[in-house]
């Protein structure tokens, strides 16, 4: 709701409504499909798998000189919710300047001290407090991981030692993506050109 809320007041954007569009505009903008955020789920067959991108199918506007990306705050509203969303759009957003377009992040919400903590988040975005990009390794370990909790597949979960191993290897992962690499320091490598939030008045809890 918060996220339609948000569209309804801008809706003139060039907004991209499917996984599909989003894909095939991104990776026409210059963007590898490896650096898209994905998550792969395991098929009901032996060794299948489905890789799905954007999951959280959240807005996302492009056009030949700048994109926009939109998060919603919803019952997680932590700064490490909107950073763990962010380090898993870094590759993204780096691959989009380098192409010459401008990012910019806007988070939605409906409650001022969350935004207000989420504005400095954004802040430390555009001044260029770089997040580390996870590997290729990390990041497909991490899929399985949220992929085998959130569908409860208690075959994959035995694989991985159980849940409280599994819970606990994803903070690990999304803790180390988090980290600020050695030697990064602010006014180098910014993320984003601009960030700002948003602030629903229709939508209540």
């Amino acid at each position: 709701m918060l996220a339609l809320d948000y569209l309804v007041d801008h809706r003139d954007g060039p907004w991209l409504a499917t996984e599909t569009e989003k894909v095939a505009a991104l990776t026409a903008a210059g963007v590898p499909e490896a650096a898209l955020p994905r998550r792969v789920y395991a098929g009901k067959g032996t060794n299948t798998q489905q890789t799905r991108y954007f999951v959280n199918k959240l807005p996302m506007a492009l056009d030949a000189t700048h994109g926009t990306f939109v998060f919603v705050q919803g019952t997680d509203a932590t700064p490490s919710a909107l950073d763990t969303w962010g380090a898993s759009h870094a590759a993204v957003w780096d691959a989009l300047r380098a192409a010459g377009r401008a990012v910019t992040v806007v988070v939605v919400g409906r409650d001022r001290s969350p935004l207000e903590t989420a504005q400095h988040v954004l802040a430390r975005w555009a001044v260029g407090r770089p997040m580390r990009v996870p590997t290729a390794d990390e990041a497909a370990e991490l899929d399985t991981l949220r992929a085998a909790v959130a569908d409860t597949n208690a075959a994959t979960l035995r694989r991985l030692g159980g849940l409280p191993t599994a819970l606990r290897r994803i903070v690990t992962l999304e803790d180390r993506m988090q980290a600020r690499p050695a030697g990064a320091s602010n006014g180098a490598g910014a993320r984003i050109v601009d960030g700002s939030v948003w602030r629903s008045k229709r939508v209540r809890a």
